[in-house]
């Protein structure tokens, strides 16, 4: 190099040796010269990372955590999307007592995590949402097994204590279906059954209560999906069989009244009102038969209106009037 400074690829080349050497500083230094001037080089950005991780777990496992901490984030310069830092950098996070940060960290790398690294994250996921439920933070304790819980191979203990964070959070649905997944897994355990009574019976209000309010609102859709879910829970019971019948009842008088106004429609050849009438009572009843003969009706129509606009136009057009002709063209179109 005194002999030709310029030659700058002799710094990947002296990096080399020094890291087959053992001599980590020299060689992270030769690489770090090299890549100012290349600093796109996978080659020396991968020994650039592998030399920082492995000085990073020999802090680590030398009980220098801050050091090692600061390392992996180094590591993540060269690596940026690397799962593994991003497990050790929540794994410390959480060794130190942080389990806020360390959830940041882990519940985003843990959907892109090869299945022995998300074995060791789950672990610790756990543990965390265990501990800030403990401190009252129930929001983030449920979000640390959000990622967990989603997978059809999730465990009991991650699946009871997800269901057990929703009942805290009055979130009743949600724990319903999670704490019937426990159970399915270990059927004779008694907390879980426990639980997942309460959250039927606090389910079962939930639907209740939002079947109602939906209906007074008019929302009779989402009314009936609502009741729906609360008979599934109580088919006998008074209150949501009601309901229910009013909220079919409502169903076809509506329904009924848009049908009427979508023939009321056709007659006065009003095809867009027709047609948007229909439309608002195929979503109430998409069964509803007489709908079939209000939208021949409607094609009909219109085929006979885009005639008489088509045969317009050719007349403007025959006789010279091209401005009205290509009004009526575009109005046809």
């Amino acid at each position: 190099m005194s002999l030709e400074p310029t030659r700058t690829e002799v710094y990947r080349q002296l990096g080399d040796i020094h890291a087959q050497l053992g001599q980590t500083e020299l060689a992270l230094q030769n690489f770090g010269i090299y890549l100012e001037h290349f600093p796109e080089d996978p080659v020396s950005r991968e020994y650039m990372f592998a030399l920082t991780f492995n000085q990073a777990q020999e802090a680590m496992s030398n009980g220098e955590l801050q050091n090692a901490e600061e390392l992996f984030q180094q590591a993540l310069t060269w690596q940026p999307d690397s799962p593994t830092v991003h497990y050790y950098l929540g794994y410390l996070a959480y060794s130190q007592g942080n389990p806020v940060k360390a959830v940041s960290i882990l519940k985003d790398v843990y959907p892109e995590a090869e299945p022995s690294l998300q074995a060791a994250i789950r672990p610790l996921l756990y543990n965390c949402s265990l501990t800030l439920r403990k401190t009252g933070h129930l929001k983030l304790a449920t979000e640390a097994l959000a990622p967990v819980v989603t997978e059809e191979s999730a465990g009991f203990d991650a699946l009871f204590m997800a269901g057990s964070l929703a009942i805290d959070l009055k979130n009743y649905p949600d724990a319903q279906a999670l704490l019937e997944r426990a159970v399915a897994l270990k059927p004779g355990d008694a907390a879980a059954l426990q639980a997942l009574v309460l959250a039927e019976q606090a389910a079962f209000r939930y639907w209740l209560s939002t079947g109602r309010k939906e209906l007074t609102a008019n929302n009779l859709l989402t009314a009936r999906q609502a009741l729906q879910s609360a008979v599934a829970l109580q088919p006998n019971n008074a209150q949501a069989s009601e309901l229910t019948a009013e909220v079919e009842q409502r169903i076809a008088t509506t329904a009924a009244a848009h049908f009427k106004s979508a023939r009321a429609s056709v007659q006065n050849e009003d095809y867009p009102q027709a047609e948007h009438q229909l439309q608002l009572g195929l979503e109430l009843q998409p069964e509803e038969s007489v709908a079939i003969q209000i939208q021949q009706d409607i094609v009909a129509g219109r085929t006979v209106e885009l005639g008489e606009l088509l045969s317009t136009a050719d007349q403007q057009l025959a006789a010279g009037h091209w401005r009205q002709a290509e009004q009526s063209y575009a109005q046809a179109l």
